[in-house]
């Protein structure tokens, strides 16, 4: 089984810590690590984001509950589990491209809330 340190360092090395390792690496004694308004609060500025105080709480709330749940997935032997990428197989559902028939140009102008010329007429979007 993972040991809980290594449970939410999925993207670092042993040699690098990531500001996601810090906040959620495990506690010595085991346990979940709980986050803090504080905590969120950090990782906002370091996100550029301003959160108002109950969006932090609120934050934080969210994301221990998702620590508590990946602590107890933990805990599942999965010893017998062959790893995959993927639950179901995949395969690729690409179709050949070929040309085919255009649509009339009438059909096509039909629903467009103004035209000129047979082209949709679109407003400006770059000042000269």
């Amino acid at each position: 089984m993972i040991e809980h340190a290594q449970c939410y360092n999925w993207a670092a090395s042993e040699n690098q810590r990531t500001a996601f390792d810090t906040l959620v690496g495990a506690y010595p004694q085991g346990g979940c690590m709980k986050l803090t308004a504080q905590d969120i609060a950090d990782v906002a500025r370091l996100s550029r984001l301003e959160l108002t105080e109950e969006e932090k709480e609120t934050l934080a709330g969210h994301i221990n509950r998702l620590l508590e749940h990946f602590e107890k997935l933990q805990q599942l032997d999965t010893e017998a589990v062959e790893p995959t990428s993927h639950v179901i197989p995949v395969f690729n559902v690409f179709r050949k491209d070929e040309p085919g028939e255009s649509l009339p140009v009438n059909d096509v102008l039909a629903n467009a809330p103004d035209v000129a010329d047979d082209c949709f007429v679109v407003p400006r979007v770059v000042e000269t």
